[in-house]
């Protein structure tokens, strides 16, 4: 479980203790601190869900641009180059300047 659904229900369990202190000691403020604190809750739960769809969907595109491509973006390797000496390369500049002037 994600951690913001487990600040939601810790925000309604607090919630709940408010409405019972609220309800033995008779004050108002705390129905006031019960509301606020269940609507925190609320939007946690929210937004633990949305972060949940916003990841089932990021993995479904990368699992279908995967299949789209033919290959597994973690065994993508780059092309094997041929390397090249430092003498070679000194030599194909010095044809290049000589072409240049």
């Amino acid at each position: 479980m994600s951690a913001l659904y487990w600040l939601a229900y810790a925000a309604w369990a607090l919630a709940a203790v408010s409405v019972l202190i609220g309800l033995t000691d008779g004050g108002f403020e705390f129905f006031v601190i019960a509301i606020s604190i269940a609507i925190s809750g609320v939007l946690f739960f929210a937004f633990g869900k949305v972060i949940s769809l916003l990841s089932d969907i990021r993995g479904a595109v990368v699992k279908a641009d995967d299949h789209q491509h033919g290959f597994s973006a973690s065994t993508e390797r780059a092309p094997d180059k041929p390397t090249r000496s430092i003498e070679e390369i000194s030599s194909d500049l010095d044809r290049l300047k000589g072409t240049q002037s």
